[in-house]
């Protein structure tokens, strides 16, 4: 019985804690859009050597010179690829559906 008189009175005595509106983040998410892949460098990707130079071009008749990287698999099953480009830039490339798309980074500097 003290006890439960002393329970009751402590909470008497607290102070009362002002609730705080929950905070709004501002921030845009886009979902990532699949680009896909020139046919030659997509037959170089499933083809190639890791290491090997292939010469890529582009759609709008531009050459991009591209070396390729090791294979992996993406968290949900896809079969993927990295490569540089000439001018240093690590991508990854994925093949969803029998067709290769560029794969979008997860983080980015910029």
């Amino acid at each position: 019985l003290g006890s439960l008189v002393l329970l009751t009175s402590c909470s008497h005595f607290r102070k009362p804690v002002k609730i705080q509106p929950p905070r709004v983040f501002q921030y845009s998410y886009q979902n990532p859009a699949r680009k896909l892949l020139p046919s030659d460098f997509a037959r170089a990707l499933s083809t190639g050597k890791t290491g090997e130079r292939v010469i890529v071009r582009m759609a709008n008749g531009q050459t991009l010179s591209v070396r390729l990287g090791e294979n992996y698999f993406s968290a949900n099953g896809n079969p993927c690829r990295r490569y540089t480009k000439e001018s240093s830039i690590a991508m990854s490339a994925c093949k969803v559906n029998n067709r290769w798309y560029q794969a979008q980074p997860i983080f980015v500097n910029q």
